[in-house]
């Protein structure tokens, strides 16, 4: 990758190296950005393999001298702790640098830490990404953006190293609004597609042809497939899928009502997912 064509920002940091994290800091320091990481546990510093990285001694620490740092922590209140907590981030980066927020987090959150960021000259764009964690290794992420475009010429060359479809949805907090609609509308197929394979089932077709034909017929859909191929084979996994759906199905529905949009069908589907996100019938349970 020719870096001399780059401009704006190249020396990086970043915080929560887990599923989603990890690779997405492995490809910025593959890509040859300076890169920086903070991480609660040494272990998750193995998301990096080989790559060159530097660890900071605390986020006070990480702050300093960054032109950017991503965040990719689970929730409003881990985000809130990084960003604004005892020695956080925002102590510390220097005027004109760049808080990206990569959870997936309430709007209203952003806005929030986007008018703490303004005292200190720091600038705060959301930006939510989908695609699981195959294709952020891949390099081909979905990244939707909330916040000053102005900033794209600073962004963009960071971005690009970890996202195929990158768009800029409105101002802060648009990214937010979006990934939680894409989040329900996969909520919402991946209930659609277990009460199929129940359907199935109850029919008396036999349900590993039947799972065949789903998956590889018109009827197929991303949900399915992490339905079969994930959901249904581990527990663990589909309880913390649970906890995901119950927080994003909450920050759509909170959208919604602040933007005056009345329930929709949609969230009662997305409501109706956390109730059988392991579905009832595992094919290890038919002869």
């Amino acid at each position: 990758m020719n870096m001399s064509r780059y401009q704006g920002a190249r020396r990086i940091g970043f915080v929560g190296l887990g599923d989603m994290g990890g690779p997405i800091a492995r490809r910025i320091a593959a890509a040859g950005f300076p890169l920086t990481v903070w991480a609660r546990r040494a272990s998750a510093f193995s998301e990096l393999g080989s790559e060159p990285y530097d660890v900071a001694a605390s986020l006070a620490d990480l702050g300093r001298k960054r032109d950017l740092v991503g965040l990719c922590v689970f929730g409003d209140d881990d985000v809130r702790q990084v960003a604004v907590g005892p020695g956080g981030l925002l102590n510390s980066l220097p005027p004109e640098s760049v808080l990206l927020i990569h959870s997936t987090v309430s709007a209203e959150l952003c806005i929030e830490l986007a008018s703490i960021a303004s005292e200190r000259g720091v600038h705060v764009v959301d930006a939510p990404v989908s695609g699981a964690r195959a294709a952020t290794v891949r390099g081909e992420l979905t990244i939707m953006l909330g916040g000053q475009r102005a900033l794209a010429p600073q962004l963009m060359p960071v971005l690009e190293t970890y996202g195929k479809v990158i768009r800029w949805m409105g101002p802060l907090g648009s990214g937010q609004i979006t990934k939680a609609l894409n989040n329900v509308l996969g909520f919402g197929t991946g209930q659609l597609a277990n009460l199929a394979i129940e359907t199935g089932v109850a029919l008396e077709l036999d349900p590993d042809a039947l799972i065949d034909v789903l998956t590889t017929g018109s009827g197929g859909s991303f949900a399915l497939n992490s339905l079969v191929n994930v959901l249904m084979n581990d527990a663990q996994f589909a309880m913390h899928a649970a906890k995901m759906i119950e927080k994003d199905t909450h920050l759509f529905h909170r959208a919604c009502r602040t933007h005056g949009v009345a329930p929709t069908k949609l969230e009662e589907m997305a409501v109706a997912r956390i109730a059988h996100i392991t579905p009832r019938i595992r094919l290890s349970d038919n002869p």
